[in-house]
């Protein structure tokens, strides 16, 4: 919240914003979409680590705004052993369905279509 603060008056309200690693709750994410209504979450493949309060926000928060990612190489588990990497997008998509009841294949299709609205690429 205090990052929400900082940005009022310096940035545009338009501007594209990618909370990355996101473990906020609902009322962090509505107070930066009512704010920057651009603004999109990331989710890594550790979901298992989330607060309820968090949880309920990543099955709350609408598709559109939802990205999965790696942090590759920084995010590692027993599962995935001592390093992440990019090849672990399909693990953290599985985790993030499972939590919202969707296949791992909606969740990448709806994110990479979402990272390509944020970074304004075409895929």
């Amino acid at each position: 919240m205090r990052l929400l603060s900082i940005l009022h008056g310096l940035i545009s309200p338009n501007q594209r914003i990618h909370l990355h690693c996101f473990l906020g709750d609902l009322e962090m994410f509505r107070a930066f979409t009512d704010s920057f209504p651009n603004t999109y979450v990331g989710y890594t493949h550790t979901t298992g680590d989330l607060s309820p309060a968090a949880l309920l926000a990543l099955r709350t928060i609408p598709t559109e705004r939802l990205l999965v990612e790696t942090d590759a190489p920084y995010f590692v588990s027993p599962t995935i052993g001592p390093f992440s990497s990019p090849t672990v997008v399909g693990l953290a998509a599985r985790n993030v369905g499972m939590i919202r009841g969707e296949s791992t294949r909606d969740v990448l299709t709806a994110t990479v279509s979402n990272f390509e609205d944020l970074y304004r690429l075409k895929l």
